[in-house]
This record gives C-alpha cells, sequence and structure tokens, in this order.
C-alpha cells in the first residue's frame, strides 16, 4: 500500500510539474498573440490610409502605392503568424487542463474534477446503487480521458454491458500495458479528444463508412486538372481587373498595347459577376420581392427587367446603408 501510495504521488508531482511547464508556454505565446495583434492594427491602418490618399489622389503616388502594398503584404504574413501562435497558445491550454486534471485524478478530489457530461445510469440499473459507476465520486469520472461523443458512451457501455470475453480483456490489458509508458502520446490523444467537438455515434459510423468507400475524385481527371488550372487564371484576371480600375482612376499610368483592353475585359466581367451577386442578395428582401412579383405579372411572367433590376439594386444599397 505504501508503495501504491508513493507511486501515485510522483505521478501527481509529474503531473503538476508538466502543467506548470505548459502554463508558462501558454503565457509567452498569449503575450507574442497580443503584440503581433497590435502590429496588424498598425499594418493594416497604414495600408487602409495609404489606398484612401490614393483614391483621393492625395499625396505622391508612388509613396502612397508602396504603402499600401507593403502594409497589404505585412498585414496578410502577419495574420498568418497570428493565426498559428493563437493555435499553439490555445493547444498549450488544453495541454495544461489535461496535466491538471490528471493530478487532480490522482489526488481523489472530486469537487475540482470536471463534471462528468455522458449518460448516467437509471435507479433501476443493477449497478445503479452499489458500485459508483456514475455519480459524484465515481469511476467514470476517474477514467474520463475520452472525447464528448463516443467515448464516453463507449466506456459506460463497457462498465455496465455485459461481460467481455477472456479474450478480449487480456488484449486490453496488453493494450493498457503498452500504453502506459507511452504518457506524451496519451496527453496528445486525450487533449485531441477533448477538443472534439460533441457527435453522435452514427455520426462517427457515417464519416468512416464515407471515408472507406472509393476516391470518386480520382476517376474524374477532368475535374481534378480544373482544380489545378483554376487558380493560375483566377488569381491574374483579378489582379488585372484591380490593376484596371487603377488605371480609369488615373492612379496608376496605364501602359501602352493590349494589356488595357485586357484588364478592362478582366474588369468589366468581375464587376458584372459581383453585381449580380450583390443584386442576387439584395431581392431577397421582402419590399423587392413584392416588386419583383408584380412586375413579372405585368410583363406576363417574363423575367424583371434590366433597368428596373438596377434600380431595386440601388434602393437596397440605400436602404442597407441608412
Amino acid at each position: 500500500m505504501a508503495a501504491s501510495q508513493a507511486a501515485l504521488g510522483s505521478v501527481a508531482v509529474d503531473y503538476t510539474a508538466r502543467a506548470t511547464g505548459f502554463a508558462d508556454s501558454e503565457r509567452v505565446l498569449q503575450r507574442e498573440v497580443e503584440r503581433i495583434s497590435q502590429l496588424r492594427l498598425i499594418a493594416f491602418v497604414v495600408g487602409a490610409a495609404s489606398g484612401v490618399l490614393l483614391l483621393g489622389g492625395w499625396g505622391r503616388t508612388t509613396l502612397l502605392v508602396a504603402g499600401l502594398v507593403i502594409g497589404a503584404a505585412t498585414y496578410i504574413a502577419l495574420a498568418t503568424i497570428h493565426a498559428k501562435r493563437r493555435r499553439r497558445a490555445r493547444w498549450a491550454g488544453v495541454r495544461r487542463i489535461v496535466c491538471e486534471q490528471g493530478a487532480l485524478r490522482v489526488a481523489r478530489d472530486w469537487n475540482a474534477l470536471a463534471p462528468w457530461t455522458g449518460e448516467t445510469l437509471t435507479h433501476d440499473h443493477p449497478h445503479a446503487a452499489d458500485l459508483d459507476i456514475t455519480g459524484h465520486a465515481s469511476l467514470v469520472r476517474l477514467l474520463d480521458v475520452t472525447s464528448p461523443g463516443p467515448g464516453r458512451q463507449t466506456v459506460l457501455s463497457w462498465l455496465t454491458g455485459d461481460a467481455a470475453s477472456v479474450a478480449e480483456l487480456r488484449a486490453r490489458q496488453d493494450a493498457v500495458r503498452e500504453l502506459t509508458p507511452a504518457v506524451e502520446w496519451r496527453e496528445t490523444m486525450t487533449a485531441h479528444a477533448w477538443t472534439a467537438g460533441r457527435s453522435r455515434r452514427t455520426d462517427v459510423e457515417r464519416f468512416l463508412s464515407w471515408a472507406g468507400e472509393p476516391a470518386w475524385l480520382l476517376d474524374r481527371p477532368a475535374v481534378v486538372w480544373a482544380a489545378r488550372v483554376l487558380p493560375f487564371l483566377i488569381v491574374p484576371t483579378v489582379s488585372l481587373a484591380f490593376l484596371s480600375l487603377l488605371w480609369t482612376r488615373d492612379v496608376l499610368p496605364p501602359p501602352d498595347g493590349w494589356l488595357v483592353g485586357l484588364g478592362t475585359i478582366a474588369r468589366r466581367w468581375w464587376m458584372a459577376r459581383a453585381s449580380d451577386r450583390v443584386g442576387t442578395a439584395c431581392l431577397t428582401q421582402p419590399g423587392v420581392r413584392t416588386i419583383e412579383r408584380q412586375d413579372s405579372r405585368r410583363n406576363d411572367g417574363r423575367f424583371i427587367g434590366l433597368g428596373l433590376r438596377r434600380s431595386i439594386w440601388r434602393y437596397c444599397c440605400r436602404t442597407s446603408l441608412a
């Protein structure tokens, strides 16, 4: 008994030490996140101010274009770094909680342990009254390193269901012996389980069934190649449309040759697409739908005219901005 208590005490000390280490890492990462957030704000202000001054025709064009490009590029780079630091800080916090909960389980501190959120036994169950499988100081809370969905259901079914075969019990014991020294792996798995969303067993089974099906996308090479080629078409056309907008506003001097015409075509195409999307979104308003139905009846069921669509779009924009 004394040896067992000493072993549990060393486990609790190890949990506490690792929880302290993860807490320190979390604080350092949180400070980095706050600093990067401030730098992101500065980059956004520089880029936005340069863009406004550039469109307004104030200041030197070269400096304003440089400020816009540098501010936008810096903001995008900082946003990527900021997202990575936030994920690392959240992960360090989850690992800290896992270690803290482990120390509480060793100490049998039932009041401080996280509550059991799985199913509980009904009063008519044979194990409900005498074995403390569920409840405040119960076995399920002591073993709760599982996910909030199927994991906890599986643990409860093992504890309350029919006894497994001898071969299966020995296999579980072998697994326990194999995983005992893998502390880092077990705690990482627990952290992933605790951060997983609640799901039903049928959802997991449906996902596993889908994952085991043949990969239909690989049998359609046209779709695969379209996904590979389209980014090389979309990015240049969007960039060319943006440059054409700057050329028409006299923000940048237009180049000579066919590039201006190609930029005009790209700008008109993207503007038409954006206008159609915005117009469709505006037509979801109840009052506008009534006007559309009345116009359709006047035109014998034909679709609403282009002029009225533009009037409705302008009305929606003014309404939304008012």
